[in-house]
């Protein structure tokens, strides 16, 4: 699969609201090259699913393809998380203005510790992540558009970024690596 740009020049003044409403309209999906292989999913096609979810005081907002691939080891389901997170003390909730603070427009860097930084994860047959290694040079996280929505869930933040990093495997360390991401997700508090 490829991805094709097309620019097109005009003089008339860009509508600022155009990228919004594009942003808007765009089903939540992700796009990655993982050692050369592509993947993508869509929201809601072949069990595909976009949530967010709470695991102890750190905000986990994934996308995930197929089966829950952690509940079955040798499930061949794709998964791809995001993660960064303000570690709110305990009994507090997160907010729409915290997910607004964390996940801004602009250049967001990776770290090993997702309080300061973008952690990515990414299961195919095995679990890689990039707080695994310390080698995140050339790397980037860039959040293009974000719009704020509401669903049976609640509102959230919907969020447009696209991305490439390192990542390691979990047993043995070994370095791959992943390109020409782009991610469409939604960001949602629990309610």
């Amino acid at each position: 699969m490829s991805l094709v740009f097309l620019m097109i020049s005009s003089c008339k003044k860009d509508d600022p609201n155009q990228n919004i409403e594009t942003l808007a309209n765009t089903p939540f999906q992700y796009q990655l090259e993982f050692d050369g292989q592509t993947y993508s999913a869509t929201d809601g096609v072949n069990g595909y699913k976009n949530y967010s979810s709470i695991y102890g005081n750190t905000l986990q907002d994934s996308i995930e393809w197929g089966q829950y691939s952690w509940l079955t080891a040798n499930d061949p389901s794709v998964s791809l998380g995001i993660f960064r997170s303000t570690f709110k003390p305990l009994g507090s909730t997160y907010t729409m203005d915290d997910l607004r603070r964390e996940y801004y427009p602009g250049v967001h860097t990776y770290s090993n510790n997702p309080d300061s930084g973008i952690s990515v994860s990414f299961r195919n047959n095995d679990e890689y992540f990039s707080n695994l290694g310390t080698d995140q040079f050339n790397s980037n996280f860039v959040i293009e558009d974000t719009i704020s929505g509401s669903d049976y869930m609640g509102p959230y933040l919907k969020i447009k970024a696209r991305f490439n990093c390192k990542v390691y495997e979990l047993i043995n360390r070994d370095q791959h690596l992943i390109t020409n991401g782009v991610i469409i997700c939604k960001l949602q508090p629990p309610q």
